[in-house]
């Protein structure tokens, strides 16, 4: 009994460091809805929504969420030591604009070929720097929170019903920078003295996209009839659901250009991409639907499950629109107007919507006789795009072991790889103490460097405790 319940169960892993190929965070990536152990608990209901009928089993007739941490994870481009070397540009910056300011007052021709020489310096030395940042950097944030006591499990006709309410999160900043002319950072002689007292970082700015979603989901799942007057063996176990999603999305973009003369003392770019959030953000509800299959025929079980089938669709707020709305010499005209060019560049997308696609999943698992353990993989058939912009496609490996103690640990282990995008691959760790407490560790196995030293690419890790009833 102990081996075939935990052949039934799900090993969903909530941790989004991988981005939820459902477009706005909800599992992470792929699930094995028909393997699990007591490490995963009810995370089982917000996978294939047919698991819900086995979560609960003979035995029980609810089962809650008590409380959930906030799911933390997160993402950065592969650069290595990018604050560093940010930080390196903008110190030689302001080195070049004092010689610059020294040769503009002395009038000394050698203080001008200084000054030149300091610029053509910078040119040389961080062109290629700026734009590998702009080509490959990136750093995204993702959380999410449940609702206490949900997700939330419970019997009623004829099959089991779930509960889910949940707030998410996803952010993403990178740097952009113009295409038109012969690099990103360029120097001017403005007045046609032979000094280039003008250094231009040609629109390189900082874009942030954001999404925030709230979700309200309701399932409902059941044992389908099997035997003689059924189209399912008898000695099949075939399980269907399904998952009503309304959700209400947040969507944002802003775009700051990192420029002296965009500025003041009260008004950095930071500034203006936190004041430019409500002004570009747009509100819309919408519907989706997730439907699944679970199948059990002695020690093997399989699954697929359509998410998304009626996908939804997601408004993003005013985006280099309507310049001039705003003072012809603040900060916020200017940055509007480097969004039009860039956006005429093809360097950054016109906001529009975010059209949530539809993604197909299916899986299968083993139950290993007579030692605790169930191993069981998971593909993902299609590619999908996320809220901010990053392709995914999952293929997962899972292997979950149930000690058949309340007292005794369960635990399941995982390798994760994004067949698109980043094309990142995870480890993952996951563990039930007492069958109340859930954690789960999602660890990057691709590097950058931070401060010289070796860090993670993604990250992800969240915690919660539930009580079955």
């Amino acid at each position: 009994m102990m081996n075939r319940r935990l052949g039934w169960m799900l090993l969903a892993w909530p941790l989004w460091a991988s981005a939820g190929p459902d477009g706005y965070l909800r599992h992470g990536g792929g699930a094995v809805s028909s393997l699990s152990t007591g490490s995963t608990g009810l995370a089982a209901a917000l996978a294939n929504p047919a698991a819900g009928a086995r979560l609960l089993g003979d035995e029980r007739s609810i089962a809650t969420g008590v409380l959930y941490l906030p799911h933390v994870g997160y993402e950065v481009g592969s650069v290595d030591n990018f604050a560093e070397n940010f930080e390196d540009f903008e110190d030689r910056f302001d080195e070049v604009e004092a010689q610059i300011e020294q040769a503009e007052q002395s009038g000394d021709p050698n203080d001008t070929q200084a000054a030149n020489d300091a610029i053509e310096a910078l040119i040389q030395d961080f062109n290629p720097v700026l734009r590998d940042i702009v080509d490959r950097g990136y750093f995204n944030i993702e959380l999410q929170q449940q609702l206490p006591v949900t997700p939330a499990l419970f019997k009623a006709l004829g099959g089991v019903w779930t509960v889910d309410v949940s707030a998410d999160l996803k952010a993403r900043i990178e740097t952009v920078a113009s295409t038109a002319g012969p690099g990103i950072i360029q120097g001017l002689d403005t007045d046609g003295d032979g000094l280039l007292d003008e250094v231009e970082t040609n629109d390189l700015a900082a874009l942030v996209t954001s999404g925030v979603f709230t979700q309200l989901g309701l399932g409902y799942s059941r044992v389908l009839p099997s035997g003689q007057w059924s189209a399912v063996p008898s000695d099949m176990t075939l399980l269907a659901g399904a998952r009503l999603n309304i959700i209400q999305g947040s969507l944002s973009k802003q775009l700051a250009i990192v420029d002296d003369d965009a500025d003041d003392d009260e008004d950095t770019a930071f500034d203006r991409v936190e004041d430019n959030y409500d002004a570009n953000e747009a509100s819309t509800t919408a519907l989706g639907l997730d439907v699944g299959l679970l199948a059990q025929w002695r020690r093997f079980s399989a699954g697929v499950t359509i998410f998304n089938l009626l996908p939804p669709s997601f408004d993003f707020g005013d985006f280099g629109q309507r310049c001039d709305r705003f003072d012809a010499d603040s900060g916020q005209r200017a940055d509007c107007e480097a969004t039009q060019r860039l956006i005429d560049q093809g360097v950054v997308d016109a906001a529009g919507s975010y059209d949530v696609d539809t993604r197909l999943n299916i899986e299968g698992s083993y139950d290993i006789p007579r030692v605790g353990w169930t191993v069981g993989l998971t593909l993902d058939l299609n590619k999908v795009s996320s809220v901010l912009g990053d392709e995914y496609q999952w293929f997962e490996w899972v292997a979950g072991h149930d000690s058949g103690r309340w007292w005794l640990p369960d635990f399941a282990i995982s390798y994760r790889q994004n067949l698109a995008g980043s094309k990142q691959s995870y480890l993952g760790v996951g563990m039930g103490l007492l069958r109340v407490l859930r954690l789960n560790i999602s660890y990057g196995l691709d590097s950058t460097q931070v401060d010289g030293s070796d860090q993670p690419r993604s990250a992800a890790v969240s915690l919660g405790f539930e009580i079955p009833f």
